[in-house]
């Protein structure tokens, strides 16, 4: 601090050689973080992936063209008896089983006959029956 008194102005003198250099202090507080920098360029692609497993079977395609038809195979034995239609056995056995179905229709239209004749049987017992009531 400069003194007031004019005569006293330049006692001290002039300065001599510095002295050494002091320790270095504690470090400060870290200061606030700055703002994030632009983004980097893409890098470059990595390696491809194993295969995957294999999917279901898919939808059935269109039909093809028919193929060219083939050679004739091989005769076959000759038979030991005729045609079918020319067996007597088989012509007894046919005629049977016409008689059979002959027989069964007539009864089945025997048993629709009947049931229409109960229906109608049954309608008049259930009108007796309310009458009566």
């Amino acid at each position: 601090m400069p003194t007031k008194s004019p005569k006293r102005r330049n006692l001290r003198g002039p300065l001599g050689k510095r002295g050494p250099k002091g320790s270095v202090g504690k470090r400060g507080p870290k200061g606030p973080v700055g703002k994030r920098g632009p983004k980097g360029p893409v890098g470059k692609r990595g390696p491809k992936g194993h295969r995957g497993p294999e999917g279901p079977r898919g939808l059935t395609g269109p039909i093809g063209r028919r193929g060219s038809i083939g050679k004739p195979g091989t005769r076959g034995p000759k038979g030991l008896i005729g045609p079918a239609q020319q067996d007597d056995v088989l012509d007894k056995v046919m005629t049977h089983f016409d008689d059979v179905y002959r027989q069964l229709n007539i009864q089945m239209t025997r048993i629709g006959q009947i049931q229409a004749q109960l229906d109608v049987l049954a309608a008049t017992v259930k009108a007796h029956s309310r009458n009566d009531s």
